[in-house]
């Protein structure tokens, strides 16, 4: 799936994101507050839409493509609930919606297929096809309504392809148990989005060690200390079960020291290291990352070789909030978009509009930090 362009408007916080277009990597950069991490929200907001949640108030329309190169608009809005049916927690800037009925409905929502209408709603009429369907659900979405038709197909399967970082997960870092087969496996399998960070390096040291190393080697570039990495696999047998389980866990063996250090007992940012470069080489073709606050953790030297890796990587798509003038600098300038908020309006304009920044590299990213549009980012509506 790759995300082509995003409007988004939240009627009830009265947040609201200008038509923002995006490429394969997408960095995000500007000062603090000023909407970054609110505009990866609103692209997880959209997949949930997608699979069947309500969203009280919210107005979206988004353009994206699937695998099989079909271009996809989907627009909609929800019904703002009255201020009985929710109740709003403030702290600093942000508003947390708690809705205490789910009886959002969807006013309108539309979605074409290469220019063409497919399905559509307008209050309680819908239609498919171009044929009115009987009554059905007023507040699920149209692709949560129509997933089993073939056409919904890809765009289920897109979405599906929208994650969020392991890094910001720490509970999906750990093994699971497994109980079917682990021998045997294709790649695309081995790369599920659903499976835990080292289930999914487990199943690859296993079925595909040629694999595997690529991601210890990169973990040793960074880490010169470290000298291997290793998967333990154990069986567990249980009471009522047939076959035994598969717990996996990772050690690192690091130089001039005899005892290998078990996951427990690996820093913090050598494990968010791992995480990002296993998404860079074992995300699914067709994803679309979302990467908050990407150097958190990482120390100058990780952000190095894991910026370049990200750079290589063309069958994914990246969106990646930064404010860290050395992971900025590292980027191309023409991955950037300056991110500008007037009130509740947040703004996004890609670095190569500005006529201000040309030359190499450095020069560049110090012409940025000096640009207005990043300097005064934020302004008074």
């Amino acid at each position: 799936m790759r995300i082509e362009k995003l409007s988004y408007h939240n009627h009830v916080t009265g947040w609201q994101l200008a038509p923002m277009e995006f490429g394969t990597v997408n960095l995000l950069v500007g000062v603090s507050g000023v909407g970054k991490t609110k505009i990866l929200e609103a692209i997880i907001s959209l997949k949930e839409i997608a699979l069947g949640k309500q969203l009280n108030g919210v107005e979206w329309d988004i353009t994206f493509s699937t695998s099989g190169d079909e271009r996809y608009i989907w627009g909609g809005k929800f019904s703002i609930l009255p201020e009985s049916h929710y109740t709003v927690n403030q702290s600093g800037e942000k508003k947390y919606l708690k809705i205490e009925n789910n009886e959002a409905k969807l006013e309108r929502e539309s979605l074409y297929l290469n220019n063409d209408l497919i399905a559509s709603r307008n209050g309680l009429n819908i239609e498919f096809g171009g044929k009115a369907m009987p009554k059905l659900s007023p507040s699920e979405s149209l692709i949560k309504i129509f997933m089993a038709e073939d056409a919904f197909m890809p765009i289920i399967n897109g979405w599906l392809l929208v994650a969020n970082s392991y890094a910001q997960h720490s509970n999906l870092w750990l093994g699971s148990s497994l109980h079917d087969q682990i021998w045997g496996l294709s790649l695309s399998d081995i790369k599920n989005p659903n499976s835990t960070l080292v289930d999914r390096l487990g199943l690859l040291f296993i079925n595909y060690p040629e694999e595997f190393n690529k991601i210890k080697f990169a973990l040793m570039e960074i880490f010169p200390q470290v000298e291997d990495l290793r998967i333990l696999r154990q069986s567990v047998k249980s009471q009522g079960l047939e076959k035994p389980f598969i717990v996996f866990s990772l050690e690192i063996k690091e130089v001039g020291v005899d005892e290998w250090i078990t996951q427990s007992n690996i820093s913090m940012g050598m494990l968010k290291t791992l995480i990002h470069i296993t998404e860079i080489y074992l995300t699914p073709e067709g994803s679309v990352m979302l990467i908050d606050e990407f150097e958190n953790s990482l120390g100058v030297n990780c952000i190095d070789v894991v910026s370049d890796l990200l750079n290589k990587q063309k069958d994914v798509q990246f969106v990646i909030t930064s404010h860290h003038p050395y992971l900025i600098n590292k980027i191309p300038m023409q991955y950037w978009k300056i991110i500008t908020r007037k009130g509740s309006l947040v703004t996004a304009t890609n670095a190569t509009d500005y006529e201000e920044l040309s030359g190499s590299r450095h020069k560049v990213f110090t012409q940025l930090i000096n640009l207005p549009a990043y300097t005064e980012g934020i302004q008074v509506g």
